[in-house]
């Protein structure tokens, strides 16, 4: 049947895509390419993986380093800016390149009393430019946060996110 305008506007506006293809094409062929896809991009995801915990490993071998810290190196694989941020003053565990901004640490405050101490996994901050999520870290996940900043086109990894949490919660501690 034809595909309406309509029907193009909702599948745009849910991010579902469409194919359209010739009616000779069969169905398993169609399956197969998304199979490959999935598998690529499942490899590309544990390649992004894989690349954060040899930024654990290089640090403390001291490959890398030297004036920047761990956040920093985190932080180019994610594509964000880092902050760790003890939650009841917002003073930053790990210094960073630039200090947190006094309304995001505000803001981590306020959800910290908030939650008062059953942090979810993530949390939206609100930020001037861009997005920023927090995330709680270390041993009691209450303590700790790790405030990330994406510019306004990022999509970020959660998957990739909790690892890097996981290994900040190791720095801190």
């Amino acid at each position: 049947p034809p595909l309406t305008a309509e029907a193009t506007a909702v599948a745009d506006d849910l991010g579902f895509p469409i194919l359209t293809t010739a009616r000779s094409v069969p169905f398993v062929t169609i399956g197969r390419i998304v199979a490959e896809r999935s598998q690529h991009r499942s490899s590309s995801q544990t390649a992004r993986i894989l690349r954060v915990y040899d930024v654990l490993r290089r640090m403390h071998t001291r490959e890398i380093g030297g004036d920047q810290s761990i956040l920093h190196h985190l932080g180019i694989e994610l594509g964000a800016r880092l902050h760790v941020a003890e939650l009841r003053r917002g003073r930053e565990l790990i210094p960073g390149s630039a200090l947190l901004d006094s309304e995001l640490r505000e803001a981590l405050k306020r959800t910290a009393r908030r939650h008062s101490g059953q942090l979810p996994g993530f949390t939206r901050l609100p930020a001037d430019t861009g997005s920023a999520l927090f995330v709680p870290v270390g041993g009691d996940g209450a303590s700790a946060g790790l405030i990330l900043l994406f510019d306004d086109d990022q999509q970020p990894d959660l998957m990739l996110i909790q690892h890097v949490a996981m290994i900040v919660g190791l720095e801190v501690e």
